[in-house]
């Protein structure tokens, strides 16, 4: 049935247009993951050497910021010792020392933990983007757009099939086949292009001698 076959072609490129539509914002959205986890993985291997190097030279500052203060704090225990300097001035001194120590140890412990931490970080990023990759790779593969266009070639194919085109322009004369009906080898229909017609006329013998090529006639005929 035409109705049926064209309802079908109808909804198979509706279908096509929904999967095409689907299929564009996973994999926008896909694409923007795996921008984000490329990003993130950039990010860590380019600022891992700087965040080394940063590391290094504030324990190297922080070191010799420590010599310095033991030196001092020797200095000033010879001179505690010659009651050349308060008590309180020593354990000032000493107190500096600490905490001169203390924050040697925090950047050195902070240090340990970057390094520690910096191939789990970029193990995660890396793992992050496979799975972005894998997820967009699923994407594609589960909304299946060639089988959904071989669908609508399908259907427009079985439709084309159910339309007559005639030779040439015309008007239909009669009609011999009806909705619903096997068309196998019988006419369809009978149809005439109406604009220019021949005439075959059959006149008498007498009348000839009357005729000439190119004369005007008016024909009639019963409707």
């Amino acid at each position: 049935d035409y109705e049926e076959l064209k309802a079908g072609a109808e909804q198979a490129d509706s279908r096509l247009r929904g999967g095409q539509t689907q299929l564009a914002a996973r994999v926008d959205c896909e694409m923007a993951n795996i921008a984000r986890a490329e990003a993130d993985v950039n990010f860590l291997k380019a600022n891992y050497p700087k965040d080394v190097e940063i590391q290094e030279a504030s324990i190297a500052k922080l070191k010799t910021e420590l010599e310095l203060s033991q030196q001092e704090l020797e200095r000033y225990d010879r001179l505690y010792r010659a009651k050349s300097v308060s008590q309180e001035e020593f354990d000032r001194k000493t107190t500096e020392v600490v905490q001169r120590g203390k924050a040697r140890q925090v950047a050195e412990a902070e240090f340990s933990k970057l390094k520690a931490s910096f191939p789990l970080e970029l193990i995660k990023a890396e793992s992050n983007l496979a799975l972005a990759k894998a997820t967009l790779v699923l994407a594609r593969s589960t909304i299946d757009i060639p089988t959904l266009e071989r669908s609508v070639e399908l259907a427009k194919a079985q439709l084309s099939r159910a339309i007559v085109c005639a030779p040439s322009d015309g008007q239909i004369l009669k009609i011999r086949a009806r909705p619903g009906e096997v068309v196998r080898s019988q006419t369809i229909l009978t149809m005439a292009n109406l604009e220019q017609m021949c005439v075959v006329a059959e006149i008498y013998e007498t009348d000839l001698l009357r005729l000439q090529a190119g004369q005007k006639v008016v024909v009639t005929a019963a409707a």
